[in-house]
């Protein structure tokens, strides 16, 4: 009898070895033997467990639709998390109260759970839409008579399932086990569990998290049966982390085209923005950036799609731009920014940012370098009316000009010739140019309506009478036009200069009329030649034709091959 007990335990392991090798190369990762001893099942055994298999498998449920709605109940005690929640009555984004709900969002970049009240005020819920769950962890312990006679000894536990939901799976499962009649099971329960556990739950639409404590029905849980969800806000967390790094992986896997440089890559090659997600190559994000960054056009870095306004996460534009790529931008962000501040000047001596005490006043002291100066024209401070930039430049020309007055500084002429070129740069900015109403950028208009864009600042303003506009309604009511008919430009050709063959010509015909007498025009350019000298060899002036005074031929090849050859023509002879 021992013999024969002993004959099939050794049957039995040997085939709970053939099992367990056989799951172990079916689901890889999923699969992990526990160390002897160590397992939250041998509670149920009464006989010691240390030759006893234990495994964990981790079991991905598939959903029925492509995804499922998360409801988190929040209980009433944790209203102080999230303040202003008891006046809401309807949906609001997470964005619009990131203050309250910002516990929920960091580490989070795709999910954007919503808050409202519940019917009744007893609780806040806080919904999100996910694709993927974390898996169920199932434990077994394998009695030494199994499977011939004895099944599993099975946890089964969830983070996002209550304990009445688990319960159901555990009965499930025990009905699995008696229609197997004695033979291996486990990956029959997995396999149920991946494909039936939703529909057999129905969740098909909506998950409820709640703590597992909260549905009143602890004297029903199965003792198998372990809920994980004992704090809402950390297990709605971990969803959303999940939820994240499986899209991530699943993104990466596949191939994509870049919207801006059309190629087909893998996602693993792309950079996705982090608000709206859509996906660009990382060479071309890497070229936007930086083309924004050396143009100086930093507020305008966006999403490159067109139609999106989604604006670049400064995590995103450090992750594509180089150390001093990203120092450029952002300094240039923080020098735009203090453009746009009513009350920050710049320090015409060390250019270092001033706020303006009194902003009634004219007057700003650097902080930096203590000089006191006049913001308007940037000179020391005064207490009269300031000079126009036009007026300070003609009374520095003067001043540069002036000789005979030691007290007079003397310029050398490439000072003067700056200082003339700057007046007359500032003459054509104030006729050309319009300032901004928001920055004080002179911006000068090539084509195009009277409603302009301030590319530093982003402010609309008429470009007719300056004043800063909302819209197009400005147009309608005042006495600016939308259009303006731009004056013709008129060019002007430049003259030629006249050859001087040609002034000598009409010089000599001036002077001597009779001289029209030996005047041929050129045989190839018709250009009029004079004859001189008695000399019938004739060179155009215009386009160097030799040609013959007498016979009016043009000359090929050498001038002595048409005189002194078969042609009678002479070469020299009387006017």
């Amino acid at each position: 009898v021992v013999r024969m007990a002993e004959s099939g335990e050794a049957e039995w392991q040997l085939e709970q070895d053939e099992e367990l090798t056989v799951l172990e190369s079916i689901f890889g990762d999923d699969f992990m033997r526990c160390p002897n001893g160590d397992s939250s099942s041998h509670e149920q055994l009464d006989c010691k467990t240390e030759q006893l298999n234990t495994i964990q498998m981790l079991v991905h449920v598939n959903l029925t639709g492509k995804k499922v709605t998360i409801e988190a109940w929040m209980p009433v005690d944790e209203e102080d998390r999230i303040q202003g929640l008891e006046d809401m009555t309807e949906t609001v984004t997470c964005h619009d109260h990131a203050a309250q709900a910002q516990t929920f969002l960091s580490g989070a970049t795709i999910g954007q759970p919503t808050f409202r009240r519940s019917d009744s005020g007893h609780r806040n819920l806080a919904t999100v839409a996910v694709e993927h769950l974390p898996p169920l962890l199932l434990e077994c312990t394998l009695p030494v008579s199994y499977p011939a006679s004895t099944p599993p000894l099975f946890t089964l536990s969830c983070s996002w399932l209550g304990s009445s939901q688990l319960s159901s799976l555990c009965k499930e499962l025990d009905h699995l086990w008696e229609a197997s009649l004695c033979q291996p099971v486990i990956f029959s329960w997995v396999d149920w569990l991946q494909n039936n556990a939703a529909s057999h739950l129905s969740l098909t639409d909506m998950i409820i998290l709640a703590p597992y404590h909260s549905h009143g029905s602890e004297y029903r849980r199965d003792p198998r049966a372990i809920p994980e969800c004992y704090d809402i806000e950390a297990t709605l967390m971990s969803l959303l982390r999940y939820d994240f790094e499986q899209c991530e992986a699943a993104f990466c896997c596949s191939r994509h085209v870049c919207g801006v440089c059309l190629d087909e890559q893998l996602g693993s090659e792309f950079f996705r923005v982090g608000g709206c997600q859509h996906p660009v190559c990382f060479i071309c994000m890497q070229d936007y950036c930086r083309l924004f960054v050396q143009e100086g056009s930093v507020l305008r870095l966006k999403c490159p799609d067109p139609k999106c306004d989604c604006p670049l996460p400064p995590d995103a534009i450090r992750s594509v731009l180089g150390d001093e790529e990203y120092e450029r931008w952002e300094r240039l962000v923080f020098q735009k920014s203090l453009d746009v501040m009513e009350d920050v000047e710049y320090c015409p001596r060390c250019q270092m940012p001033v706020i303006r005490e009194d902003l009634e006043t004219n007057h700003a002291l650097c902080a930096h370098c203590f000089y006191s100066f006049c913001i308007e024209c940037r000179e020391s401070w005064h207490m009269d009316a300031c000079l126009s930039d036009e007026q300070r430049l003609a009374e520095k020309l003067k001043t540069a000009n002036t000789k005979g007055k030691q007290k007079a500084p003397q310029l050398g002429e490439e000072e003067r010739r700056q200082l003339h070129e700057e007046y007359l740069s500032l003459v054509t900015l104030k006729t050309a140019a319009r300032k901004c109403p928001g920055c004080k950028t002179q911006i000068q208009k090539i084509e195009g309506c009277n409603k302009m864009t301030c590319s530093i600042c982003h402010v609309y303003f008429c470009y007719l009478c300056g004043h800063q506009i909302k819209g197009y309604d400005h147009f309608n009511s005042s006495s600016c036009s939308l259009f303006t008919m731009a004056t013709p430009i008129q060019f002007r050709v430049p003259e030629r200069q006249r050859p001087e063959a040609a002034i000598r010509l009409e010089q000599e015909l001036r002077r001597d009329p009779t001289a029209r007498q030996r005047v041929r025009s050129c045989p190839r350019c018709r250009q009029r030649n004079l004859k001189e000298s008695g000399n019938n060899h004739i060179k155009c002036w215009s386009c160097k034709t030799n040609f013959c005074y007498a016979c009016m031929k043009t000359i090929e090849g050498t001038v002595s091959t048409h005189f002194g050859g078969k042609s009678t023509c002479p070469q020299h002879s009387a006017d």
